[in-house]
């Protein structure tokens, strides 16, 4: 494998050990018995009166904590003291208070870095062929590259820039500039050497106002672990160096137990009742007056249910863990808008469009709610005919929306420079999503840098690696909470609560997933090579958890909770906590065991569920159909929910077609072959089957499907046809023509006023002696439909189809009636219903009573019948699982007949 040529050398940091000329002296360490306010007044003693000794001034000193969030305590501290004191600083609020904020650079931006990664290897072709032998795609290798150069990078910066080139030097006897071809790992090999060279390059030479800072001396607080940083920058000039170490000896990590402040320990069953749990020792806390209280968020999962709780709850809480910008609703629109334009054409299409339109909609920035849901029942209901008024405004808005998708559609890669001005393009209003300050800094969208705009005009992406950088951008990007002031709750990490004055610290997540030792992602450093470099490795990211977990137990009370499993299986006790229960057993103490903890259940009090019984006299509706007529017949409850709710379930968008797909097919092509006369008797027969494929294929068009879609059942079609068309020869000889088909009718029936009679007829035939013929074609199984007519009174559909064609034509000939299925292996399958006329009669009288009854008031029952229930999808809200007893089988509201 090809190799890369070194770029030019200078520096990066050099982790040897302090100059010999610097003083460094010790003073007396942090007792181990001390809580968190006796630590701070340790630390002021101690440096008070060490630096008088030492003749060094003390307001020219600088103390160094090791981050933020301690500045307050410690000031504090030597605030309720007096006198003077020292510069209290960390190394970050040192370096800012001395010059202006360095420019962004490797390693302080993770999108960045991989966008300048990507550059890199794009333009190796060893990068590209490597990749694809070892199966890594571009973007993956950029990420490990900017990883690990950005992991150098920092760690070159925390060094003085006298001592980076012999650093650097080195760091390359170390990492070999290749391996030999064809040998494992041979491509990491070469991407360790670019990233060397990269950080290398990346990181000035010139020396930074920082390390030519002189104190009067420095004064370094060591707690939950060394900071590197400040050793490297208080060991680069001359200045005493004076260091209170406040944590524990590192092979007794819980030598600070105290009888009177041993932790307590919890244990529940899954992550929802750690939640639970924690959030009521919080609330319980704050009730008592035990603020602040700090949450560990060792599991974020966890933590945002109980900010959930506490939220409804009313407890103000300061979060210093921030969000996540992809969480937000601007985030979600931008992205859901990405995938709309990438998604490929079918039902996935359909799905992500939907989507989009809905988050943009609720955003405000879209409003077309009236044709957003036309466009919605027409992709769910291809079947269903809409008004003209809701298919324009469907097709309005989808036209609107395939608008605003096509700059980003545009075919092949472009720069990403092209990507963003299409984004503005697709989103509208300016920019990303509008005005929202958030996403518009994540993507970058007003920075006028010159190496950014050269950087975004030279890399080239497709439209999935663009979503892809988004996505980044915003997972990387995070949202700061408004945090109220003097919150009694701090959610924070375990490494940030140490040392720090809180009442209670409540750690969810001790277990041994949690509390095991931090999980470094899978990089190209290897752990030699990490120590070799003077990276954090494994050994060191433990020994910093288990520091901070003892310095928590300096806290007045603490709770450690734990669940027993979870998604990934069981869990178990932290084994930084055995570690703690082994050291609390050698110093004659014992920690509290585990108390089982069990969700409260609140019961409500038993309430008998009868079956409902509503009443909406006002609501019968004026047309009155086939489906309608047998949901009441079924159950009246049924016919409320889907007629008088107008409630039913949303189709699904699928791009291969399902069994009724496949029956509208075949009636659309039945019914070509029909009106366009086709079905001509003197024409041969293989021309009759040969017209018939022609109307299937026609059928197809119109109704938008595609021949992949049908493939599932293209094999039934074929053998049907020809049977089919055998079948109606032989009826054309018994005397009958094709009259008409889907058919649709409304018309007055007097029994019924005012209701009408509505729906479409799949076939009308006619005999040449008068007779009429009502057909309805079924796809399903013949043997169903003879059972279902044993009980004539039982049909519902051919009865009412039947009932139609005579108010429509109430001169006609003797009518029969009979379903035709389709998908018979000897189909078509004739299944006649029996003497329809006269049962006409007695159903529409029985129709008649019931509709006046329910006009009158009475009830529309839920019947609970098994047949019924068992595919009736207003069977939750009936709660027919949940009655005292088991209705009693009534047939409908007041006639038997119905």
């Amino acid at each position: 494998m090809a190799t890369v040529p070194p770029l030019p050398p200078p520096p990066w940091p050099d982790d040897s050990a302090a100059d010999a000329g610097v003083p460094a002296l010790a003073w007396p360490d942090v007792p181990a018995d001390a809580d968190v306010p006796a630590l701070w007044r340790h630390v002021v003693r101690t440096t008070t009166h060490g630096l008088e000794r030492a003749g060094v001034a003390l307001r020219d000193a600088v103390l160094l904590v090791p981050f933020a969030a301690l500045l307050e305590p410690a000031r504090r501290a030597w605030a309720a003291q007096g006198g003077w004191m020292p510069r209290i600083e960390t190394v970050a609020t040192l370096a800012a208070s001395l010059g202006p904020p360095a420019p962004v650079a490797l390693g302080h931006d993770a999108v960045l870095d991989r966008l300048q990664a990507r550059a890199l290897l794009r333009s190796q072709p060893w990068a590209i062929d490597g990749g694809h032998k070892v199966g890594m795609p571009l973007a993956h290798l950029a990420g490990l590259l900017a990883d690990a150069a950005g992991e150098l990078a920092v760690a070159a910066r925390q060094a003085p820039a006298q001592r980076r080139a012999a650093s650097w030097a080195q760091a390359r006897q170390h990492i070999p500039e290749a391996a030999p071809a064809g040998a494992p790992g041979a491509l990491e090999t070469v991407l360790r050497r670019v990233a060397l060279e990269w950080a290398a390059a990346e990181v000035p030479a010139e020396p930074a106002p920082l390390f030519d800072f002189r104190p009067s001396a420095w004064v370094v607080v060591t707690l939950g672990g060394e900071d590197p940083a400040a050793r490297q920058l208080v060991h680069a000039g001359s200045a005493p160096v004076f260091t209170i170490r406040a944590d524990p000896p590192e092979d007794r990590p819980f030598a600070t137990l105290q009888p009177s402040r041993l932790p307590a320990r919890w244990r529940c069953a899954d992550e929802e009742d750690e939640a639970w749990l924690a959030a009521g020792q919080v609330l319980e806390a704050v009730r008592a007056g035990r603020t602040p209280v700090a949450l560990v968020t060792l599991d974020r999962a966890v933590a945002r249910r109980v900010r959930a709780h506490l939220d409804r709850a009313g407890v103000p809480v300061a979060d210093e863990t921030g969000w996540r910008l992809s969480a937000s609703a601007a985030a979600s629109r931008l992205m859901a808008l990405l995938q709309a334009a990438e998604a490929p054409p079918g039902a996935a299409r359909q799905d992500a469009l939907l989507a989009w339109l809905k988050c943009t909609h609720e955003g405000a920035q879209f409003p077309m709610p009236r044709g957003l849901l036309a466009l919605e029942s027409h992709w769910r209901g291809l079947k269903t005919r809409l008004p003209p008024d809701v298919q324009a405004a469907a097709q309005a808005c989808e036209r609107e929306a395939l608008k605003r998708l096509a700059p980003l559609q545009a075919p092949g890669p472009a720069p990403l420079a092209v990507w963003l001005q299409r984004l503005v393009q697709a989103d509208g209003d300016g920019g990303p999503q509008g005005d929202d300050p958030a996403v518009r800094r994540a993507l970058r969208w007003d920075e006028d840098d010159p190496a950014w705009t050269a950087l975004a005009e030279g890399v080239t992406l497709t439209l999935a690696e663009f979503r892809d950088w988004v996505d980044q951008a915003l997972e990387a990007a995070v949202l700061e909470p408004a945090r109220p002031s003097a919150a009694p709750v701090v959610f924070t990490p375990l490494a940030r609560a140490v040392g720090r004055p809180f009442a209670q610290v409540i750690v969810p997540g001790a277990d041994d997933r949690q509390l095991s030792g931090p999980t470094r992602p899978l990089g190209l450093w290897t752990e030699a090579q990490r120590r070799a470099l003077g990276l954090e490795d494994r050994e060191t990211a433990l020994q910093r958890q288990r520091l901070a977990l003892a310095q928590l137990l300096r806290h007045p009370v603490v709770s450690l909770l734990r669940r027993r499993e979870d998604l990934q299986g069981p869990c178990g006790p932290s084994p930084w906590v055995l570690w703690m229960a082994s050291e609390a057993q050698s110093a004659g103490l014992a920690l509290p065991t585990e108390v089982d903890w069990t969700r409260p259940v609140h019961p409500e009090p038993s309430q008998t569920v009868l079956p409902p019984l509503p009443t909406a006299p006002g609501h019968l509706p004026q047309a009155l159909s086939a489906s309608r007529v047998e949901a009441l017949r079924n159950c009246p409850y049924q016919f409320f929910v889907r007629v008088a709710l107008g409630l039913k379930d949303a189709e699904e968008l699928e791009d291969a077609a399902d069994k009724r797909d496949y029956g509208t097919w075949l009636h659309a092509a039945l019914e070509i072959f029909h009106a366009r006369g086709l079905d001509d008797p003197t024409s041969t027969f293989d021309a009759g089957v040969e017209q018939l494929r022609a109307a299937a294929d026609e059928a197809a068009a119109r109704l938008a499907l595609e021949p992949s879609a049908l493939l599932a059942y293209a094999a039934s079609a074929d053998t049907f046809w020809p049977e089919y068309l055998r079948w109606w020869r032989g009826r054309q000889a018994a005397g009958w023509r094709f009259e008409a088909g889907e058919w649709s009718v409304s018309a007055e029936c007097p029994p019924l006023a005012p209701s009408r009679l509505s729906g479409q007829i799949d076939r009308v035939d006619v005999h040449r002696d008068g007779r009429v013929a009502v057909i309805d074609f079924k796809t399903g199984s013949s043997d169903g439909l003879k059972r279902k007519l044993k009980d004539p009174l039982e049909d519902t559909q051919l009865v009412f189809y039947a009932a139609m064609l005579r108010a429509q034509r109430p001169h006609a000939g003797p009518i029969e009636a009979l379903y035709l299925a389709l998908d018979e292996p000897k189909a078509p399958v004739e299944v006649p219903h029996p003497d329809v006329e006269t049962h006409v009669e007695q159903v529409l009288a029985g129709l008649s009573a019931d509709l006046a009854a329910l006009r009158a008031g009475a009830p529309w029952p839920a019947l609970g019948q098994a047949v019924v229930c068992e595919r009736c999808e207003a069977r939750g809200l009936c709660r027919r699982d949940h009655w005292a007893e088991p209705a009693q089988p009534v047939r409908g509201p007041t006639s038997e007949a119905s």
